[in-house]
């Protein structure tokens, strides 16, 4: 279903509903031919450039302009795009491109772009201002993208970016890998993650993203901080810790940062505050200071599990497969009744691939035994289970989480998700009806609802949801996916 085009695009229901439920229902197309183009736009002919690709779908409110002609013109289907081409999208506008080797863009309302030379083996882009999605046909597909405040070196087949109007940068990576940086720092964002980059600032790590390469539970501000931390006496640090913990929750890392500071000036650092201090700089994408915060918890308790945990996510994220096969395996030894060593322990057993599936399921069936009513666990295996296809089996592992909490967005999402692919739609309908009845801006509950829209054939309503995700949740990833593809 192509919500992208207008309403002279021929619409067809996704082949991909089947498989996965948080991408795959959402697969969009340029290609799909428009009965008509608008009758005041006109092609320029005869180029004296060589063509690197054409424009496939406009909407009426879209001006081009040739290298070679500088005057604006009015975008038209079927205009052959060359290096040094500028495009420009008004509040109504939307503009999709096909290049030879099969790479789609989509230029968003409200943006401007720029087709910039061939560096090395690298097409760059200039992206001004607005919103660009991109899908590649091949991963190898090499490009850059400039912005005001960041450049991006994608080896990705899925991405989204945004310069909002203060002139950061946000980038979401469905699929692939991209070098994001600018002259204070740099980070790699890959499947699954967001980051931003702010005017003066490093590029920072935003909450990861719902992906089969990266479930859910792999680093998320956590509501069981509170055990993970080592007990105090002292009320003043407790108090402090659960400072920390409510600034986590809320997505004020920056505030967690400064409280942090004032803890250590006042007690010097300890095991509590390194353990919350990595974690923040894991966050943020600085992962050579979280591992070094993670050293410095690991030599005032090397016998302790969570610096192990920790360092378990800092192998995630710095895709060192070795160091997190050695720290998932360790905590197992040290913890093995706990369900969060498990938990990683799958983690890294799925990155590790092969033949180890089975291996997977059982580790994550060992931290649901463990975990008792506990929803994480059960949401963690309905993902693995979906992401196999064995779609019934996660719909139970999401009801036995959705029975543990049904306020849980999460397992509402899940269920509703699990509902659609099954074909369900009454189900998934009546799931989230509450919900949205009460006013939710949940980017999981919108996500589902809006996704059970586009199963129904109903890309205004699917729209209207995407409305409510980017204004209810304006800085979360949810928010910047949905919008996406919307």
């Amino acid at each position: 279903m192509n919500i992208f085009s207008d309403r002279r695009t021929v619409e067809k229901r996704p082949s991909s509903v089947r498989r996965s439920p948080r991408r795959g229902l959402v697969q969009t197309s340029f290609l799909a031919l428009a009965a008509a183009a608008p009758a005041r736009a006109q092609l320029l002919d005869n180029r004296t450039v060589d063509p690197l690709g054409e424009i496939v779908d406009v909407r009426g409110d879209e001006e081009f302009q040739a290298v070679e002609q500088p005057a604006w013109r009015n975008a038209a289907l079927t205009q052959s795009l060359s290096e040094g081409d500028l495009l420009r999208t008004g509040p109504y506008g939307g503009v999709g491109i096909a290049f030879e080797d099969r790479t789609q863009f989509r230029l968003h309302a409200t943006s401007e772009l720029k087709i910039g030379p061939l560096e090395t083996t690298r097409r760059r882009f200039d992206l001004f201002k607005g919103r660009l999605w991109s899908r590649a046909s091949r991963p190898d597909t090499p490009l850059t993208v400039r912005t005001p405040s960041a450049n991006a070196s994608i080896r990705g087949t899925d991405w989204y970016m945004e310069v909002l109007d203060d002139g950061s940068t946000r980038l979401s990576v469905l699929s692939g890998v991209v070098d994001f940086s600018n002259d204070e720092g740099a980070l790699q964002v890959g499947s699954g993650e967001s980051a931003i980059a702010r005017r003066g600032l490093a590029p920072e790590l935003e909450i990861v993203v719902e992906s089969p390469d990266r479930p859910r539970w792999a680093l998320k501000p956590r509501a069981d901080w509170n055990g993970f931390l080592p007990k105090s006496d002292d009320s003043a640090k407790v108090n402090a810790h659960l400072d920390v913990i409510q600034a986590f929750d809320e997505v004020r890392f920056t505030d967690a940062r400064a409280t942090l500071d004032a803890y250590e000036a006042r007690y010097s650092d300890d095991l509590a505050s390194n353990l919350l201090y990595a974690y923040a700089e894991l966050y943020g994408g600085r992962l050579d200071d979280a591992k070094a915060r993670i050293d410095r918890a690991r030599a005032l308790d090397d016998d302790a599990v969570r610096p192990l945990l920790l360092d378990a996510q800092y192998a995630l994220l710095a895709a060192d497969d070795a160091r997190l096969d050695e720290t998932t395996a360790e905590a197992v030894k040290r913890a093995p009744n706990a369900p969060a060593v498990w938990l990683f322990r799958a983690q890294y057993l799925a990155l590790a691939g092969g033949a180890r599936v089975a291996e997977v399921q059982a580790a994550l069936e060992r931290a649901v035994a463990l975990g008792g009513a506990a929803s994480e666990p059960q949401l963690a295996l309905g993902d693995f289970l979906l992401a196999q296809g064995r779609t019934q089996e996660a719909l139970d592992a999401y009801d036995r989480a959705w029975a543990a909490d049904p306020n849980d967005p999460a397992a509402v999402s899940g269920r509703a998700f699990a509902y659609v692919i099954l074909e369900r739609l009454d189900d998934a309908e009546a799931l989230l009806q509450p919900f949205l009845a009460a006013g939710t801006t949940n980017p999981d509950i919108l996500s589902a609802a809006g996704v059970v829209d586009l199963a129904r054939a109903r890309p205004d309503a699917a729209a209207a949801i995407t409305g409510k995700v980017v204004a209810g949740n304006p800085g979360r990833p949810g928010a910047t996916l949905l919008s996406g593809v919307a």
